[in-house]
This record gives structure tokens, sequence and C-alpha cells, in this order.
């Protein structure tokens, strides 16, 4: 039998759906980028991984098969969108673990004031209105 390159093998990468809904709307301007999400990124060709505690049928991230080099290219193309970049990155970052923390409490001791409060803050959800 014999084994398949390292470089050409598919793995399972998880994307973080909004970073990718984001280059899917700068794809209509962009051919290669529509052409690389439509064969590599297909909407109904991921997994949904990361699932919502509270409403099962929203989820963050979703498991795709893709080469290295595809996922390199994907990496390529978060570097020409900086908003699909930075909303990656957070993502990827600490909003996601505090959620997790604080849905995660809701299975136990739950306070819903103190966890809208947390939720306001920790997503800077509270703007003042001007008058």
């Amino acid at each position: 039998m014999a084994s398949q390159n390292p470089a050409t093998e598919r793995k399972p990468r998880l994307i973080a759906l909004g970073p990718l809904s984001l280059l899917r709307t700068r794809a209509a301007a962009d051919p290669s980028l529509l052409s690389f999400i439509s064969t590599t990124l297909p909407r109904a060709g991921g997994k949904p991984v990361d699932i919502d505690p509270m409403m099962p049928n929203l989820f963050y991230t979703v498991e795709h098969l893709m080469t290295d080099q595809e996922f390199e290219k994907y990496g390529e193309y978060l570097e020409q969108f900086p908003e699909a970049k930075e909303l990656d990155e957070k993502y990827k970052g600490s909003w996601k673990d505090n959620w997790r923390h604080m849905t995660r409490e809701m299975n136990g001791d739950f306070n819903l004031d103190l966890f809208l409060r947390e939720m306001v803050v920790s997503m800077i959800l509270g703007r003042r209105r001007e008058n």
C-alpha cells in the first residue's frame, strides 16, 4: 500500500465561521478567493464543532478537510483582509474561553443578572446613547 504524501493529505482543520463569513462576503470582488472558498470551504462541507450550549443550532467553528497548502492559503487570505484576521485572532483568544466559562456556570448556580452584566462588560455591548 502506497503512503500518501503528507503535503497532499487532507486533515481536519478548525475554521471559525465569523472570519470565514467575512471572507465569503469579500469573495464577490475577488475571483481567486471565490474559487478557493467554493472548492475548499463550501458552505455544506464543514462539520459543526463548537456548538453553543444554549442554542444548539448556533455554531462557531466548523471542521473542514484541508491539505497543508490549502490551510496555508486560507491564512494568506486572512492576512489580506484585516477585519477577518482580527476576528479570527479574537475567536482564538479570551472571549471564547470567557463565554465557555459563563455558560458552564449556567449549568450550576446560575445568576442571570450577574451573567448579563459580565457579558455586557466583557463583550463591550454597553454603549451610552447620545441625545
